[in-house]
């Protein structure tokens, strides 16, 4: 027969714990086309529309209150996190660019991907 021994021990202690918020990645590419007077078909490859570095997207909450801005990277791409909630994404003007793409509605409950905003060179 084996012995085990079991010692029990209570301690009183106060733990303070923050409120955890889960945030999501949201991601997505910024391009500005045409980037060639006459497309063609097929598509020339050298005519694809360019990524838009160092664009800026304001994020405002549904209520309008600013969350924050993002800006993109050398290849046009950007990455935002945030907690769940419904947000507007709103491009700012680009210099050398016409027009400004519209906002996007966006409601974040889970990672999202694929918020592309395009830009318009003038080019016809």
């Amino acid at each position: 027969m084996v012995a085990v021994a079991i010692v029990a021990s209570t301690s009183c202690a106060t733990i303070r714990s923050s409120e955890v918020v889960e945030e999501f990645a949201v991601t997505g590419l910024v391009l500005a086309g045409p980037t060639c007077p006459v497309e063609q078909t097929p598509p020339d490859p050298e005519c694809a529309d360019q990524p838009v570095p160092a664009a800026v997207i304001v994020v405002t909450r549904g209520d309008g209150d600013l969350v924050g801005e993002v800006v993109t990277d050398p290849t046009g791409r950007f990455t935002i996190r945030m907690p769940g909630g419904t947000y507007t994404l709103t491009p700012q003007p680009v210099d050398g660019l016409m027009g400004t793409p519209p906002p996007l509605i966006v409601t974040v409950d889970r990672a999202v991907a694929g918020l592309d905003f395009a830009y318009d060179t003038g080019i016809r």
